[in-house]
């Protein structure tokens, strides 16, 4: 155990936290970045047409892949009219998804079953619940 009056163990000991807390602030932003390269954020710009191949669900992020080849994030979009109410928890593997150019609107499709949702947004409010 190192004591306060060792100035020696201290001066390491405190170096090695300093250098510690860099490395771990490094790798934190590099994989933050990473991340981001790797998954975009859907955008209105952005046009889908195409089956969800691949898909991560992290609290209200969701990471998919289309036709395993295009990669998107979504971040938070709900539609109260339904429940489950988030896109993250409606999501499956080999739904369908559909996105105009210059729109916001997303349509799921699974079977006989149909969601729509807006990027980023709160759908029909009034109708929420949970409160």
């Amino acid at each position: 155990m190192i004591k306060f009056s060792d100035h020696k163990g201290l001066s390491i000991l405190f170096r090695l936290m300093f250098y510690g807390s860099i490395i771990s602030i490094t790798l934190v932003t590099g994989y933050s970045y990473y991340q981001k390269y790797q998954y975009p954020k859907l955008t209105s710009i952005d046009e889908i047409n195409g089956i969800i191949t691949n898909l991560s669900v992290y609290q209200s992020v969701v990471k998919f892949q289309i036709n395993h080849s295009e990669k998107y994030m979504i971040v938070d979009s709900r539609n109260y009219a339904y429940n489950p109410y988030t896109l993250q928890k409606i999501l499956h593997e080999g739904d369908y998804m559909e996105k105009n150019i210059n729109n916001d609107t997303i349509h799921v499709k699974r079977r006989e079953n149909s969601w729509i949702f807006v990027i980023g947004k709160e759908l029909n409010k009034e109708l929420r619940t949970d409160l």
